[in-house]
């Protein structure tokens, strides 16, 4: 379990890292063909149009202390994350990987919401 959870949060850092570097490839081997991402604002993408607004809005993503729970071939990951960008609220993040039948983690979902303190 302890390799799974360093290997989603290695995930993470290079989702982070491909975001930062607006680097398509990347994203599209991270993320999984399916992949849905819910903003904050609650605007719902498919794949191409996460990929659109990464490009069209430049940030550097970073997390703060993520909890990590990993089911059977699936995992939840939860956790703060700072854009740091044009937008830099604090916001609290859940996203879902699968790992495919070769062993490799990929994320199928991520929704995000504003943190209230």
């Amino acid at each position: 379990m302890t390799n799974d959870v360093e290997e989603l949060l290695e995930l993470e850092n290079r989702r982070c890292r491909a975001i930062a570097e607006r680097d398509v490839g990347a994203l599209r081997e991270i993320l999984m063909e399916t992949y849905i991402h819910i903003h904050a604002t609650g605007k719902i993408d498919d794949l191409q149009g996460h990929i659109d607004a990464v490009l069209s809005r430049p940030r550097s993503p970073s997390r703060g202390r993520l909890t990590v729970r990993r089911i059977d071939n699936c995992a939840v990951i939860v956790g703060e994350q700072l854009n740091n960008g044009q937008q830099s609220d604090v916001l609290v993040a859940h996203q879902v990987a699968v790992r495919d039948a070769e062993g490799t983690w990929r994320f199928q979902s991520m929704a995000l919401v504003p943190k209230r303190t």
